[in-house]
């Protein structure tokens, strides 16, 4: 992100304040629009990089580097580090965009919404069909780590929801006996599966910053 031309550099920054996550996206940003954004090049990111989440989801700001009025490609944009927020704007950046923090409760009748603890301190919310909910049964799905996600979520630091990749973490889904699918379960409970039921490798992405 940033103009649409250059090469990009994957960063990440954390989206608001309190929050845990690692958000990563690419960005084509001079290393000195980086600095002042509070992007942090991957290799040196400690912890799981979430990318392309719809939830949380950081600020964005924009400059326009040259004063320029006009034209397509004028204006830089970019996410933003939250505490790097009131330093890029005494930089002249502007705020075009807040944060997105957690993912609303969910309100359709055909579907729940729910969460797992795929990964160490990692929440992961989506909606499951309320026939596929049913059939499972609450009690199946809670020995897998499933349960509805609820209003006491609202304020965990921890949720994603609506991403594309994860870096750093292996993610695991279950298949039942009866051809029944799950697309995440808690990762503590791989090992350790209700019966019937056998856990998959959804997601299995190495660390690049770990050593063999």
């Amino acid at each position: 992100m940033g103009s649409v031309y250059g090469a990009r550099t994957k960063v990440a920054v954390t989206p608001f304040n309190g929050s845990t996550i690692n958000y990563g996206f690419a960005t084509n940003c001079t290393e000195a629009e980086q600095n002042v954004l509070g992007h942090t090049q991957v290799a040196a990111v400690v912890g799981i990089i979430v990318y392309g989440a719809s939830a949380p989801k950081p600020g964005r700001m924009t400059k326009n580097p040259d004063g320029a009025q006009g034209g397509p490609n004028t204006n830089t944009t970019s996410f933003v580090d939250w505490e790097s927020i009131n330093g890029a704007i005494a930089a002249d950046w502007k705020l075009v965009r807040g944060s997105t923090r957690n993912p609303k409760l969910g309100r359709g009748s055909r579907s729940i919404r729910v969460k797992a603890e795929i990964a160490p301190q990692l929440l992961k919310v989506w909606d499951m069909k309320t026939e596929q909910f049913n059939r499972i049964t609450a009690a199946t799905l809670a020995e897998m780590g499933i349960s509805a996600y609820v209003q006491a979520d609202l304020n965990n630091p921890n949720v994603i929801q609506g991403d594309n990749k994860i870096e750093g973490a292996s993610v695991f889904g279950a298949r039942s006996d009866e051809g029944l699918s799950i697309g995440f379960i808690d990762h503590t409970r791989v090992d350790n599966m209700p019966a019937g039921w056998a856990a998959f490798g959804r997601a299995v992405t190495d660390d690049p910053r770990a050593a063999n």
